[in-house]
């Protein structure tokens, strides 16, 4: 909506309206360049006219006319945080199209969502992409909140143990996936881990063999970085 005969006045009115995010987003998300510099409007205007960002912004229109059970679903997650830690503040959550950029980017009492990373695992844009099936079939708009609540886990319980191996980013990831799924209590444990429903069962039924493998092979305290 910005009016590209006077840039200057629409970007200083949506940084004041939507910073930090605007500028943890014009700067490293799209990677325009410094806000306010030359680079930057140039850039700026170059992805307001690219056509393909013009297709892709709406398409997500079309794929999300509203954000209504998004937004449900991240109000019982953040209220559910919030009585469990009180005096931590909740941030603000805000959408945008990154371009396919970073899913989720999370930043000093805020969060961007890139809708255009949950078009659905048919989207022709991932096709044209070329990004591999595994990935495509995670970028769905029913993942939306887990993501939210997993990227802010993530980055706001950072991995502290003093020693890195196998066993202990288990442990961290467990633990994140684990505070994932309280914030989220009604969402499937498969959304959360990213796994369709059949893979996860067979998870669940290879258990055992899966802990027998890495314990023989000496694995779990391992700090090699496959």
């Amino acid at each position: 909506a910005l009016d590209r005969r006077n840039l200057k006045a629409g970007v200083d009115s949506m940084s004041k309206r939507y910073s930090p995010y605007f500028e943890l987003y014009a700067q490293y998300v799209v990677q325009m360049g410094e806000v306010g510099s030359d680079v930057f409007y140039k850039n700026l205007d170059a992805f307001l006219t690219d056509s393909v960002m013009n297709e892709v912004y709406d398409t997500v229109q079309r794929q999300f006319p509203n954000l209504n059970k998004l937004e449900a679903d991240l109000t019982g997650a953040f209220e559910r945080f919030g009585a469990q830690f009180p005096d931590y503040p909740v941030p603000r959550v805000l959408a945008s199209v990154s371009g396919f950029n970073q899913s989720i980017v999370v930043g000093d009492s805020v969060i961007g969502i890139a809708l255009d990373k949950y078009l659905g695992a048919s989207s022709t844009f991932y096709q044209q992409l070329a990004i591999h099936n595994y990935k495509r079939a995670t970028m769905i708009p029913q993942r939306i909140a887990s993501d939210v609540m997993l990227a802010f886990a993530l980055t706001e319980f950072p991995f502290n143990d003093s020693v890195d191996n196998l066993l202990s980013s288990m442990i961290f990831e467990g633990r994140a996936l684990y505070f994932t799924k309280q914030m989220l209590p009604n969402v499937p444990d498969s959304l959360i881990i990213g796994y369709s429903a059949q893979q996860l069962r067979w998870c669940k039924i290879n258990e055992a063999a899966m802990w027998t493998f890495l314990a023989e092979q000496r694995l779990l305290f391992n700090l090699d970085r496959l």
